[in-house]
């Protein structure tokens, strides 16, 4: 140990004096990277603050100009003085322009053709302008005329009025040659410019000009991490590697940079200043080397004298190394044996002539053999029946001659004659590159054959139940295939199974229904369920009906259930037939009845104005408005009539519903009377529809005298008689559309009059727009009062629904779809009587 201790010693005083000089030559290193850091910081502030005076100069200008009032008209003096600022800094500028309040240009000097007129406003910096009134820089563009420039627009503001602004057109080239490429002049020094959103607007690497620094840099993270501190304003300093495009061998080199935020109006940019770390290095190569020198001869002096004590220290350890590789290995085997031991199956190992050499205690158990009679030798080859040895001996052959064995089963024999089938698992054994023998496992495959032989039998009773299923079942592959069928899918096509299988779903559909079956795919794929009623072909080539419900068994199945509904859908069409005709049937009696008693009156007065008797006993005025009215009444049914059917002539135009409402609310309080109240509940902002406004105000009076009588037919049970008008924006999502069938998603404009009368029960409320029906007593209501409002509003393409409690009350909502835009353009736009008539 003493010996030992003797040699360690000056190993140790060599590292330790290393470790100082290396110490000492890393802290210059860090206090030299610490001054060039501060210069360059010092000089990137310097830049910023050089940029920054420019633009704050040309504000002033700008500034002063804009609060003259000829630039401000854009008088021909106005044009003057532009003029002469842009010869004055014809160095520095290449265009100054004047933009009016809309964002159009309408004066550039000098003139370039096509600019003067160019409607502008549509560039992001612009609209910031007219939206701020604050001055503006764009982003880097290149100009007509094939160079790089920046916009730079300070607004015109008088009386605080926006007049436009006065803009500046900066070459970029001049910005960096007066600016920023010094920087790369100065001792290595490298500069960059990014923008606030990273696009690189200056850089020594010209193809990346005009690029995303993000995309630039793709494989270099220290410079994406740098970028994002820029493109947050902040300021400091970091490191960065590249690869060096000098090097043949394209190897990586350390950047240390410093970066500053060039602060612009609405804007800012953020310089980088960077430099080799080698540039920064070059003045310590002196030191080093001497470090270098001093740690060298030690080391020589130390490996010499180390040299003997590491002869004999390797020959102590290869001893050492042995020992305890003995024991280790005693102790592996231990507890292989013992984690063997463990397992359920039978891990074992034999030698070239197939004798037992290890087995685990598992073996005992299966085979029924004691340790002892292993010990004496078992031969594996014994333990397999003998009809399968001779392919056993040639699966070990394969074995031993390298092919792959994956597994191979047997039948096993066991020390009382008994068998069970077996599986093995083997492997050779390599000793010195030869085969010395086979080591694998043995599963008992007993418990595994009897679980198959369940399944089978459970397999086929699952086929009995599905085959003797009544509905239909298929099953798809991912690409709508039929991959397995039932017996009463064949009943219901015609088709066998061997037919079905592999056949296309589509090809048991329609053409015309071809576009359903690949949305019923997306939405099964997309949601794992779904239902679908469809026409189907049989295999004789008639149609019928079937319903489908469909579910997602896994990403590359599906399953369907399919019931025949063809004499259903047969008999619900037979139903809506007779229903129809009974409609008309009712229909026409409804309108015989009233059309008889106007003609009636008609007819009567007629003949006592014709016949001219009692003269002094008849009032011929009264006879004639009677004729009048009559003839007004059978013109009012026969609208109502129109609208039902929804063939009225309508003469839409772009109106807004609150307007309506408003010019009709004096008319509406007369017709309500003054016994029940009306409140307004007007949206403000709502958008404009396209109806016909005298529809609309059919559907007010329609809808609120119903309100009113069935107010009136509470009595005095009604404690608030109150009808509430309301419009308001909705927004029709997934969930409304499905709830109104035929409307779409998209934004509608809500009307809704309700009212605390009578209300309604679930049979009143199914036959409510039905023509002729009616609840009011004999004589006081035609029963076309909704149908009417149900015509027009479907005529409207738009929808109506029913909300109704008996004894609380009901309501309607009608849901318009929007005017739109073209169409605004097109049709005049109803504006309030009040406003037309002053």
């Amino acid at each position: 140990m003493r010996f030992r201790n003797r040699f360690i010693i000056l190993p140790v005083l060599i590292a330790l004096f290393a470790y100082m000089f290396y110490a000492i030559y890393d802290e210059v290193k860090l206090q030299v990277i610490s001054d060039y850091n501060d210069h360059q910081l010092l000089l990137a502030r310097q830049t910023a603050k050089s940029i920054n005076t420019m633009f704050e100069h040309y504000k002033d200008d700008l500034s002063y100009l804009s609060g003259l009032d000829h630039i401000v008209n854009m008088t021909k003096t106005g044009e003057q003085l532009l003029a002469s600022y842009y010869q004055i800094n014809i160095n520095n500028i290449k265009a100054i322009t004047r933009m009016d309040a809309q964002g159009k240009i309408i004066y550039s000097e000098p003139f370039v053709q096509g600019v003067v007129g160019r409607d502008i406003s549509n560039q992001a910096h612009v609209r910031k302008l007219m939206e701020t009134h604050m001055p503006v820089v764009s982003d880097l563009f290149t100009a007509v005329q094939n160079y790089r420039a920046v916009a730079y627009h300070v607004p015109l503001i008088k009386n605080g009025r926006f007049y436009g602004s006065i803009a500046l057109l900066i070459p970029f080239d001049a910005i960096i040659k007066e600016f920023l490429d010094n920087i790369s002049l100065k001792g290595g020094l490298y500069g960059w410019v990014i923008s606030e959103q990273g696009i690189e607007l200056y850089c020594r690497r010209t193809e990346h000009i005009g690029q995303s620094i993000f995309d630039t840099s793709v494989g270099f993270p220290s410079i994406i991490a740098i970028a994002r501190k820029m493109i947050r304003g902040e300021s400091g300093t970091g490191y960065y590697m590249v690869r060096d495009k000098d090097n043949p061998e394209n190897a990586m080199i350390k950047q240390h940079a410093v970066f500053h935020p060039i602060k612009l109006p609405s804007t800012y940019w953020s310089v980088c200043v960077a430099v080799p770390e080698t540039e920064i290095l070059a003045t310590l190569t002196g030191l080093r080397n001497a470090l270098l020198l001093i740690i060298g001869l030690f080391v020589i002096v130390g490996a010499i004298y180390t040299y003997f004590f590491i002869r004999t220290w390797v020959l102590y350890k290869e001893e050492l190394k042995r020992k305890r590789a003995e024991a280790a290995l005693r102790e592996s085997e231990k507890k292989f044996r013992e984690l063997s031991d463990l397992l359920p199956q039978i891990v074992f190992e034999t030698n070239l002539n197939g004798e037992l050499i290890f087995v685990n205690k598992q073996a005992f158990e299966l085979f029924g053999y004691s340790k002892s009679e292993f010990k004496k030798g078992l031969n594996m080859i014994d333990m397999i029946i003998p009809e399968e040895r001779e392919q056993v001996l040639k699966n070990v052959a394969n074995l031993y001659n390298g092919k792959k064995e994956q597994d191979s089963e047997y039948t096993a024999l066991r020390k009382d004659g008994s068998r069970f089938p077996i599986l093995i698992y083997s492997s050779r054994v390599m000793k010195d590159n030869k085969p010395v023998g086979l080591r694998g496992i043995i599963i008992d495959m007993t418990e595994r054959h009897h679980s198959e032989l369940i399944l089978r039998e459970s397999e086929k009773k699952f086929r009995s139940y599905v085959d003797h299923a009544p509905d239909g079942i298929l099953v798809f592959d991912q690409n709508g295939h039929i991959i397995d069928s039932n017996r009463a899918i064949t009943e219901l096509t015609g088709y066998s199974k061997t037919e079905l299988l592999g056949k296309s779903f589509q090809e048991l559909v329609p053409l015309r229904e071809h576009v359903w079956v690949e949305d019923f795919f997306r939405i099964l794929k997309s949601k794992g369920k779904t239902d679908l009623d469809m026409s189907y072909i049989h295999k004789d080539g008639r149609e019928g009906q079937w319903t489908i419900d469909a579910v997602k068994l896994s990403r590359l199945r599906f399953l369907g259930f399919f019931k025949d509904i063809t004499e259903r859908i047969s008999l619900e069409e037979q139903v809506r037939q007779s229903q129809k005709m009974e409609a008309i049937g009712q229909l026409a009696g409804g309108i015989a009845h009233d059309f008889n008693n106007s003609l009636t009156v008609i007819s009567g007065y007629s003949n006592l104005l014709l016949m001219g008797k009692h003269k002094e006993q008849f009032d011929y005025n009264e006879g004639l408005e009677q004729i009048i009215r009559a003839a007004e009444r059978a013109e009012t049914l026969t609208r109502q009539l129109l609208a039902f059917s929804r063939k009225q002539i309508a003469q839409p135009e772009v109106v807004n519903l609150n307007t309506i409402i408003n010019d009709s609310s004096k008319m509406l309080t007369r017709l309500i009377g003054e016994d029940v109240e009306i409140e307004l509940k007007l949206s403000e902002d709502l958008p404009f529809i396209l109806a016909d406004p005298h529809q609309i105000e059919q559907i007010l009076i329609n809808l609120m005298v119903n309100a009113r009588d069935a107010i009136h037919a509470q009595g005095d049970a009604a404690d608030d008689k109150l009808i509430t008008v309301e419009t308001r924006r909705i927004l029709f999502n997934k969930q409304m559309v499905k709830s109104h069938p035929g409307s779409e998603e998209g934004t509608r404009v809500m009307l809704s009059i309700s009212d605390t009368g009578l209300g309604m029960d679930r049979i009143t409320r199914e036959k409510v727009f039905e023509p002729f029906f009616t609840t009011k007593p004999e004589g006081k209501g035609t029963g076309l009062g909704l149908s009417t409002v149900y015509g027009i509003v479907k005529q409207n393409q738009a929808n109506i629904t029913i909300e109704s409690t008996p004894g609380k009350g009901t309501s309607f909502s009608i849901y318009w779809p929007l005017a739109e835009r073209d169409t605004m353009d097109k049709v005049v736009i109803r504006k309030s009587s009040r406003l037309q008539h002053g």
